[in-house]
């Protein structure tokens, strides 16, 4: 390859390792008796698929998809350029045997015996949605695209589901897919960092610059024995370790190609090699070759400890006290501890980088590219705070730093003031209980006298009442007497006129009337004098049969 060659597609077979480059596509022996395969120069090849009859398919950043006949050492070109369709990545369906193409625009497929390219309904808009990679499973071909994950089915070839953001995932601008042996898929994203994905819980969690990576925008992931996953990016190489996600960093000074890489310059060998192309060429290595070089000896120093107290303009330096003691001691009212630590790797300290952990209060390691550490309101009690530092050449220092902290609570967060306050609730709480039983027995007691006073009024007013009601009957009584003796005379002698009186004289007709005036008075007279003797208890009830 010429030198400073931009490395777009990598593929390696028994026989040789497949380039393809901006400027020069190649084709590199690995032995010795094999005869030099000629690959013609242009368009730059990013992804090659053995196909039938052992055909080698290149795709390109052009028009034009290459086959390689074995059998005649040459190779054809198939010129699409009719349908604008830039061919970047190819993959063949086992099952089917239908090559499938990823586009900048979206997903076809070559129909083979009408030599045309087909578009794919997708769920979303094929504009703008780049296919990157194809991956298949028991559940199906996964594939990769700036737009999310589609699943397709491996017989139907019909699309069963599409993820994005809009369920749940960080970054749905996704560069390459990575599935481990335990099922969890591990999505190298562009601007997003490392995905993990764990499809059975679905659950996700994100790795970005904050949480020690080089740089957001990973090419691609592939794990080595040792579970630890490699990630092309945009700065660096990165190893991540799948259990501690710890990252290591690898830079041109370490030994890379270059620091950027691309998109589809990347493959991984069934012997565990790891091939990534880059802007300067290709590196390539065997992880057990530099898995040994985990850490280095780089001296790690606190340098300086300032406290920053409530209603104080500037911080005050403690840096003494904290090498007299050797822990950090901090009041109620101190606001910011800021911790400033030395790497002392006089490489390239731009490169370095730092991480800090609150033992009892951080589950996970917080990553600053600067030397001064601010932990603002520190937590109460005691515990330590962890620092590390990550040297030039991006490993990180074995030299890791302890620092004890005891953070004393203000007096009413501690226990002799916790239990007097405990104590006064609970005599308040007894004080307030016993006033109120005192205030309802003394309430009780004023409301049994009131209702005592107020039966004796009542039974007095009855008294009254009855008093009133005698002298009420017997009035009625005495007036009834005294009207029905004069009406019984009058009534008599009533009678004894009309007898006397010839029929029909109008004379006698109008006594009759009077009499019968007379003797309905009597009667009511008389059902007054009964009323009277029912109130005093003297009516006598005579039974007579009906």
């Amino acid at each position: 390859l010429q030198a400073g060659n931009s490395i777009r597609g990598i593929f390696r077979d028994e026989h040789g390792l497949w380039i393809g480059g901006y400027r020069q596509n190649a084709y590199e022996n690995l032995t010795a008796e094999e005869a030099q395969i000629t690959i013609p120069l242009y368009p730059a090849a990013t992804s090659f698929v053995r196909g039938k009859q052992g055909h080698l398919w290149a795709g390109t950043d052009g028009f034009i998809m290459m086959e390689y006949i074995p059998a005649q050492n040459r190779w054809v070109e198939h010129d699409y350029s009719a349908q604008e369709k830039r061919l970047f990545k190819l993959f063949e369906n086992p099952a089917t045997g239908k090559r499938w193409i990823g586009t900048p625009d979206g997903l076809i497929y070559l129909d083979d015996k009408n030599k045309e390219l087909v578009p794919t309904q997708l769920p979303v808009s094929s504009k703008a949605t780049f296919i990157r990679q194809f991956y298949q499973n028991e559940q199906g071909i996964w594939i990769a695209s700036s737009k999310g994950l589609f699943l397709m089915d491996s017989r139907t070839e019909t699309i069963l589901d599409h993820f994005s953001m809009a369920d749940g995932l960080p970054n749905d601008n996704i560069n390459h897919l990575y599935e481990d042996a335990e099922g969890i898929f591990w999505l190298a994203s562009k601007g997003g960092g490392l995905i993990r994905w764990d499809r059975k819980k679905n659950s996700f969690q994100q790795f970005t610059q904050e949480n020690g990576l080089s740089d957001n925008t990973i090419y691609a992931v592939y794990e080595d024995d040792y579970e630890n996953l490699w990630l092309p990016s945009n700065y660096g190489l990165m190893r991540f370790d799948k259990n501690s996600q710890d990252t290591r960093v690898y830079l041109p000074k370490n030994g890379i190609a270059h620091e950027e890489f691309n998109t589809f310059a990347h493959f991984q060998a069934e012997d565990g090699t790891l091939y990534f192309g880059g802007l300067n060429g290709i590196t390539q290595f065997h992880p057990k070759d530099i898995i040994g070089e985990e850490t280095e000896n780089i001296p790690l120093y606190l340098s300086k400890v300032r406290v920053l107290t409530e209603n104080a303009e500037d911080f005050v330096d403690k840096t003494e006290g904290f090498r007299a003691a050797k822990n950090i001691r901090l009041d109620p009212g101190d606001r910011i501890l800021e911790l400033e630590v030395s790497l002392l790797d006089y490489e390239s300290s731009t490169d370095n980088q730092y991480a800090y952990q609150i033992e009892g209060y951080q589950d996970q390691w917080v990553y600053t590219g600067e030397n001064k550490i601010s932990i603002i309101n520190p937590p109460y009690g005691r515990y330590a705070i962890k620092i590390k530092g990550r040297g030039a050449s991006g490993a990180w220092s074995n030299d890791i730093l302890n620092i004890p902290v005891y953070a004393r609570k203000p007096f009413y967060l501690q226990w002799p003031f916790i239990a007097f306050l405990f104590a006064f609730i609970i005599a308040m709480v007894i004080a307030i209980v016993r006033w109120r039983v005192f205030k309802l027995k003394k309430d009780r007691a004023r409301l049994e006298a009131e209702v005592r006073n107020r039966t004796r009024t009542i039974a007095a007013q009855a008294e009254e009442l009855k008093e009133l009601d005698k002298v009420k009957t017997r009035f009625f009584s005495n007036i009834t007497h005294e009207f029905r003796t004069p009406l019984t005379l009058i009534i008599g002698p009533l009678e004894q006129v009309i007898a006397e009186q010839p029929p029909p004289t109008i004379f006698r007709r109008r006594l009759n009337g009077v009499l019968k005036n007379a003797r309905h008075l009597l009667g009511l007279i008389n059902q007054m004098l009964d009323l009277s003797k029912i109130e005093s208890g003297r009516l006598e009830i005579e039974v007579s049969r009906g």
